[in-house]
């Protein structure tokens, strides 16, 4: 096993040299670094001891410690204990709380995506081309913006694109090595820096990664929870997590927010954003998929403000349906 690790280590450290070369004379955001040990191992200990049924929840009934929730939304199968597993994730990731693996997960994801955005500002897409801060300046030219909310602008589009391009869509079928990527609650739950050390991530483990860099950089977001499958029931991880960045006066935001389902003031309006829908997601099926995809979400995926199709319709429909059936919630917005 250690010979594994070390030869991982070598790989690593070989791509890291080479993405730094300038691509067509451009320096682009290089991969991560590998995690810490002890970060690593906190992840891995944290799953030790949420491993039984009645903290970790196989179904979508909160526990006896969340019981007032569920009496007063009426709501035994919710989306609320995955929000709150989210939630915890993101906070712990962004520095949030005052314990040591938090700060080291804050410098982690400063040290290998924040610093390296504000000092290349430019990404290298998954399917090869640049992205740069001139770029996204220019496709904004139109709009009225001054140096600080265009730029503000700017950094939010950069940090979506990694999360898009830089954590791809896992494909265990054909990659074993992408198992660990592509399980979700109630079986892992891939922390933010685990996603962006693996490059690998599913639906919400990409949108909480994009979450807590936008957390970390003063961003208003919250989370938008909605059924994966049409039908219930709706177990711990049978929910897909859809992030909402406030719309800082940049006019591309569509949905109106007052307050979130536990009553919290998050007023505004808000930018979806889902970057699950990236290359890697469109390429993972049959031809006859792949056209589809390509069709209904982009040859290389959603771009910034455009709205996911778990918003859209039929999807949003059944949520809406079931959500009138006692004791379902299917629907959750929680600010951050």
């Amino acid at each position: 096993m250690k010979k594994y690790r070390s030869l991982i280590s070598i790989f690593v450290i070989l791509v890291f040299i080479l993405s730094t070369v300038p691509v067509q004379g451009i320096t682009v955001v290089p991969p991560p670094n590998p995690l810490p040990k002890e970060l690593n191992d906190y992840y891995w200990d944290l799953r030790e001891e949420n491993n039984s049924w009645i903290s970790s929840v196989y179904c979508g009934c909160p526990p006896i410690d969340n019981l007032g929730y569920v009496i007063k939304n009426f709501a035994i199968f919710s989306p609320y204990k995955e929000f709150e597993w989210l939630k915890f994730a993101i906070y712990h990731d962004s520095g949030s709380y005052n314990t040591e693996t938090s700060k080291m997960a804050q410098q982690y994801l400063m040290h290998n995506v924040i610093d390296p955005i504000l000092k290349y500002k430019a990404l290298k897409l998954e399917d090869g081309s640049i992205l740069t801060y001139e770029d996204i300046i220019d496709k904004h030219k139109d709009k009225n913006l001054d140096k600080e909310s265009l730029d503000r602008l700017v950094t939010a589009e950069m940090l979506y694109y990694y999360c898009r391009d830089y954590i791809y869509f896992p494909n265990p079928g054909e990659n074993p090595e992408d198992q660990m990527a592509a399980m979700a609650l109630p079986h892992v739950l891939a922390s933010p820096c685990e996603t962006i050390s693996m490059q690998k991530g599913i639906c919400w483990n990409q949108g909480i990664a994009l979450a807590t860099l936008y957390k970390m950089m003063g961003y208003d977001v919250a989370l938008y929870l909605m059924p994966a499958s049409p039908l219930p029931p709706y177990p711990i991880g049978g929910y897909h997590a859809v992030v909402l960045l406030k719309d800082e006066g940049w006019g591309i935001g569509t949905m109106q927010l007052e307050e979130d389902y536990l009553g919290n003031d998050i007023s505004g309006t808000y930018i979806q954003l889902d970057p699950m829908y990236d290359l890697s997601y469109i390429m993972n099926g049959s031809p006859e998929v792949i056209e589809s995809r390509k069709e209904t979400i982009g040859e290389l995926g959603l771009e910034f403000g455009d709205p996911s199709p778990y918003l859209e319709q039929p999807l949003l429909l059944f949520s809406q349906l079931f959500d009138y059936i006692p004791g379902i919630q299917t629907m959750f917005i929680g600010g951050l």
